[in-house]
């Protein structure tokens, strides 16, 4: 029924239209993620353990086809990610891939959508007008992840990889399992008119955002190791009580405006890492990751001075 309005009616009613390339997810001004969750047991056949599990029980073998119809499916999905990507970018790569790989097919495929682009529009992947010119193209590799196994091992101990590791963290956003606030002292004595009412407690989940562009002690905490997040997180709320600076030149009652803004912001922002830093302590101690932490960096630094027998002890603790 639109169409049929014919072109007149669309040419005064529409300005522009442009392409958006949306099969990516921008975590931060220079990181991205394609969401392709489980491609790497995917490309590399390696089943869940509650398939393995039930495929031990049940009689033949996998079915080949849609073995191959997956692959196909996620090196797709790949592929149209990085081309989004690209385009979303105005790049046009030098590609290099690992030949015998998961990256090779995901190379090949990429290439060919973006030389079918150019053949449909030669001034694809140019840069907008005004944009600095850039003298080199820049480089594409797409590497496996087998490329280097021991990097897929190794347990960084910063405040981000913690919270991704231990929490959860997922699209810059942490879930906690919290309990309800204490109940005032007005709604206690409300509770003894009505009669002894058994308490209940209730989890609820609750989810904090954790973004970079907005939250200063994340973006500038999120690298640091974890011991070092603690220490400025109490220095930060030591002195943020007298935080004024950045309000000279406004009027007294706008300048106290924004101030008490930005303080509750803060505040707001200050309290959901110390509910963070508080769990993840937890996690840590519960689980021993300082002493597991320590014994992989000895084992990377000066494997020959490892006690093997001490690793063997902290090991069968869990």
């Amino acid at each position: 029924p639109l169409i049929a309005l014919g072109d007149d009616f669309w040419e005064a009613r529409i300005a522009q239209t442009n392409d958006i390339c949306l099969d990516f997810i921008s975590l931060e001004p220079h990181l991205f993620t394609l969401g392709t969750r489980e491609a790497y047991r995917f490309l590399h056949h390696i089943p869940s353990p509650s398939l393995a599990e039930s495929a031990s029980k049940a009689p033949g073998a996998p079915n080949a086809t849609e073995g191959v119809e997956r692959d196909l499916e996620v090196i797709g999905r790949v592929a149209d990610g990085l081309y989004n990507v690209l385009s979303t970018c105005n790049l046009r790569p030098i590609i290099r891939a690992q030949r015998g790989t998961a990256a090779e097919p995901v190379a090949i495929r990429l290439e060919r959508r973006i030389r079918a682009r150019l053949a449909a529009d030669p001034h694809a992947f140019r840069p907008p007008a005004g944009s600095p010119p850039s003298a080199q193209r820049p480089l594409l590799v797409i590497a496996d992840r087998t490329i280097d196994l021991p990097v897929m091992l190794h347990h960084a101990c910063d405040y981000q990889s913690l919270a991704l590791d231990c929490l959860g963290l997922h699209l810059n956003r942490v879930t906690l399992e919290e309990e309800p606030p204490a109940p005032t002292e007005q709604e206690k004595s409300e509770t003894g008119k009505n009669g002894t009412v058994e308490e209940k407690v209730v989890i609820r989940a609750v989810t904090y955002p954790l973004d970079k562009e907005v939250d200063s002690f994340w973006a500038e905490n999120a690298a640091q190791p974890f011991p070092n997040a603690v220490s400025n997180l109490q220095e930060t709320l030591t002195s943020q009580n007298d935080d004024t600076g950045g309000l000279e030149g406004l009027e007294e009652e706008d300048a106290l405006r924004l101030s008490n803004a930005r303080f509750a912001f803060e505040k707001r922002s200050l309290e959901t890492h110390a509910k963070l830093v508080t769990k993840l302590a937890g996690v840590i101690h519960q689980r021993a990751l300082d002493q597991f932490f320590e014994v992989e960096q000895r084992m990377l630094v000066a494997p020959s001075s490892v006690d093997l027998d001490a690793v063997e002890d902290l090991l069968s603790g869990f």
